[in-house]
């Protein structure tokens, strides 16, 4: 019986022979490697040691096993050893953050890194996930805020003091002084008001869950819209649920049809915020659109069903992320980057929308 080094050393030089052979193009990317059995009679081994190279060659990612199908080529020259960036984000549950973080992946894989994804509103003391994803080895963060639960600062405080490159993808504090990316609101919140100018409403309300600085951006610009063509706000300061609550924002929009002239559109800042006043609307017998449009935000697929596919200014999600992984990117190097990038978001007309009722 042949040693037991000797048959680790037989079964790695067959895979480095095979994985030259693939990075020289003689197995084409995406190509189904041969049998074991011609695999062993084309390197003159036995098939135990085939499959133990090809084992190892799955390991460092050259090729993919497909249960009854084969082994594919997936890479040419695959890195076996990847840096590793973070993407803190407040809820896994949330369908805001898979787009940003497609964006911030297909950046990172072009630079040899894998990118590890988090959640900070189950944190026990504010920043702990911060602080054990440094720990545990990244090399680079990008950090979107929290409605549910303000981020610590002092956590990204010690990021600036370390210089560790990382980004924000939204509003933080003053003192926290890392580049960022935002949403244009002032610009999204008034084209929301506009689209619903051009289609005749005069009485347009504005529907928000608790004031902060995102709402007051978008309100801003929906005031401003409506000042500009001699309207005025519908209640004049808006109206706001008491927390994010389905039930509160629920509660908000029975009270803002109770007015007497009722609003004819509402301008909501979020997608469940307006799938809500859709939903309370029709409790009370309204039709959607015919006695009351709905305006949402942020072009988040809820995966409703059809009649509730609601009018919204989509904010460029995907191009978030790659926007943030392209600041890592150059800070990783000792670049500078802006301090902000502002993205603009774009009218998507769905089926909550219609001219104001005769």
């Amino acid at each position: 019986m042949a040693p037991k080094s000797s048959r680790i050393i037989k079964y790695r030089d067959v895979k480095d022979r095979i994985a030259r052979k693939i990075e020289s193009g003689s197995y084409a990317l995406g190509e189904r490697l041969p049998s074991e059995k011609d695999l062993a009679t084309a390197y003159a081994v036995s098939i135990i040691t085939i499959r133990q190279a090809v084992e190892l060659l799955a390991r460092e990612g050259y090729v993919e096993k497909v249960q009854g199908s084969g082994t594919f080529v997936r890479h040419l020259r695959p890195s076996t050893h990847r840096a590793m960036w973070g993407l803190s984000v407040p809820s896994l549950c949330d369908l805001w953050y898979p787009q940003i973080a497609e964006g911030l992946e297909e950046v990172a894989a072009a630079a040899q890194a894998q990118v590890v994804v988090f959640s900070t509103d189950l944190d026990e003391y504010p920043g702990d996930s911060i602080r054990r994803a440094v720990a545990m080895g990244i090399q680079a963060l990008a950090v979107l805020p929290s409605m549910r639960r303000p981020l610590d600062p002092a956590s990204l405080l010690e990021l600036t003091e370390r210089k560790f490159p990382y980004v924000c993808g939204g509003e933080f504090p003053a003192n926290i002084t890392a580049p960022r990316v935002l949403c244009d609101l002032y610009h999204d919140g008034r084209i929301s008001a506009e689209y619903l100018l051009d289609l005749g409403h005069k009485r347009i309300a504005f529907l928000s869950q608790p004031p902060q600085s995102l709402s007051q951006a978008v309100f801003t610009g929906y005031r401003d819209a409506l000042v500009a063509a001699g309207l005025s706000p519908w209640p004049t300061a808006g109206v706001y649920a008491e927390t994010i609550e389905e039930l509160d924002i629920y509660r908000a929009v029975r009270a803002l049809l109770s007015l007497s002239p009722c609003p004819t559109a509402i301008v909501c800042t979020y997608e469940v915020a307006a799938h809500v006043a859709c939903q309370a609307a029709l409790d009370v017998g309204l039709r959607i659109p015919a006695d009351l449009s709905v305006m949402g935000y942020g072009g988040v697929d809820l995966g409703l069903e059809p009649e509730f596919s609601i009018s919204t200014v989509e904010v460029p999600k995907r191009r978030m992320g790659t926007e943030m992984g392209r600041m890592l990117l150059k800070l990783a190097k000792g670049e500078k980057v802006p301090e902000e990038t502002v993205l603009p978001g774009s009218l998507l007309p769905g089926q909550t929308t219609g001219p104001p009722p005769e």
